[in-house]
């Protein structure tokens, strides 16, 4: 009994193996006949399908008998279309001459807004607390800012600053944002600044803004204290070199 059911088999897929054909061809260059690499090939209406070798050269088997178009396309060529009949065990050639196209798509527009930071790399804000503790035996507050590396006072004994090398009169001086010409007694050894009267301490030595940029080497702005508003005080301070006094009070 088993070698006629093996026989039957057998037939069974000769059978089924004659229903079908395939088809061949290349895919070339219409003006210049160069044969194209990567094109694609498919059996519309059907998951079949191929692509190209290096040689332009394609085939698609096991495709059922009946009638199909053969469509060809690649990026910068027009798509071509054929009418085949694939008939039991029929191999059908095609040669597809692809005309090349321009690709056009709509215009994009790229836009964008000026992302704006403030920059904080070189910018140093030192509060009076802290001016008034590394002000020095002189009891200048600006000789704190001595101890930033990249400042020095350019002299002995002076309160100048001159920043990565630049000369005393490169900084632009501010109190309160106002700008002061030259803020130094003595020939520099003592600034005009009281450190009893400043709130805080901001230091621009690079990236300041363009309004302050008649000045090479740093900006300086001194935010006074509020003053009392309750009642009047005031404080002294006598040195070998300096005379302070400091008075607030409601007005």
């Amino acid at each position: 009994m088993r070698p006629y059911i093996l026989l039957t088999f057998v037939f069974l897929l000769s059978l089924a193996h004659s229903q079908t054909g395939f088809v061949e061809g290349t895919v070339k260059d219409k003006n210049t006949d160069e044969y194209l690499v990567g094109a694609n090939i498919v059996v519309l209406g059907t998951p079949l399908g191929a692509a190209t070798d290096h040689k332009g050269y394609f085939i698609i088997a096991n495709i059922p008998r009946g009638i199909y178009k053969v469509q060809t396309s690649m990026i910068g060529y027009k798509s071509s279309t054929e009418e085949i009949l694939i008939s039991a065990e029929q191999k059908i050639s095609i040669t597809f001459l692809l005309e090349e196209t321009v690709i056009s798509q709509p215009e994009i527009i790229v836009s964008a807004e000026r992302i704006i930071e403030k920059t904080t790399v070189s910018a140093r804000t030192i509060d009076g607390v802290r001016l008034e503790r590394l002000h020095g035996a002189i009891e200048d507050p600006l000789r704190t800012l001595h101890t930033i590396p990249g400042i020095s006072s350019g002299e002995e004994f002076t309160t100048w600053l001159c920043v990565r090398g630049g000369a005393p009169n490169e900084n632009l001086w501010l109190l309160d944002w106002v700008p002061i010409y030259w803020p130094f007694h003595f020939g520099g050894m003592k600034s005009t600044f009281n450190s009893e009267m400043i709130e805080n301490l901001e230091l621009y030595t690079g990236g300041f803004p363009a309004k302050f940029g008649d000045k090479l080497s740093s900006v300086v702005n001194i935010t006074t204290k509020e003053g009392s508003r309750n009642r009047f005080k005031g404080k002294t301070t006598l040195s070998l070199i300096n005379a302070l006094g400091l008075i607030q009070g409601p007005i």
